[in-house]
């Protein structure tokens, strides 16, 4: 039996919410979906660092507007692809 692909994949991971919060903003004003998802103790709050997580099928394409309109990386944060 085959594995289904997972719906949502992580195209970067913010050093904290506030962070995580803006660029979610950024990517839903082009018209993506977006998640938010805490990553380590959630008992660090906005502290914790997030993945920003996209359909799969708009993945690329949402990495390519966070590196177009977010080049520079900040230390701590990492871009990740699925596969």
């Amino acid at each position: 039996m085959k594995r289904r692909a997972a719906m949502w994949t992580v195209v970067h991971i913010a050093s904290n919410q506030a962070l995580a919060e803006m660029l979610k903003n950024m990517l839903v004003e082009e018209g993506f979906m977006v998640q938010l998802r805490p990553l380590g103790v959630i008992h660090m709050g906005a502290a914790s660092q997030y993945e920003l997580l996209v359909p799969r099928s708009e993945a690329r394409e949402a990495q390519e507007v966070l590196m177009e309109k977010w080049p520079t990386k900040a230390p701590g944060q990492e871009e990740v692809t699925d596969g």
